[in-house]
């Protein structure tokens, strides 16, 4: 009976360890990858959008230069970055949602507090992982 409960015990012990080591194995999530993407805006807007592409759920690190003191619009995002000219102007975001969306540019005029809307600066292309 003794030589019975000792292999019990060294198989509960085992067990117990072997579960103990499973479960204080360190949870570490998947980490999230980052982008960095550069735009630039010329106060003439007279360039074409460019596409800034990334993939869902990543950090979008968006580094934007610009002549002009002005805001950069995501409205899909409910995001509103504001540019000071000829200055390196960084922003971050994650990338919640896909699809493509507009990055509209809003250049602030001493004059009027309207934004005149105009073709998007860019496109923010937001792709499933």
């Amino acid at each position: 009976m003794k030589s019975f409960k000792n292999i019990y015990l060294a198989v509960f012990g085992l067990l117990f360890t072997w579960a103990g080591h499973i479960g204080a194995q360190p949870i570490n999530p998947k980490p999230v990858p980052s982008n960095a993407l550069e735009l630039r805006i010329s106060s003439s807007h007279g360039q074409q959008p460019v596409a800034l592409k990334v993939r869902h759920n990543t950090w979008v690190d968006l580094k934007v230069q610009s002549d002009a003191n002005g805001e950069l619009h995501i409205h899909a995002y409910h995001l509103v970055f504001k540019v000071q000219a000829n200055q390196p102007n960084s922003f971050q975001f994650q990338a919640k949602a896909s699809g493509k969306f507009r990055l509209d540019w809003h250049p602030i005029q001493s004059n009027s507090a309207a934004h005149p809307h105009t073709p998007p600066a860019a496109w923010l292309e937001v792709y499933p992982n």
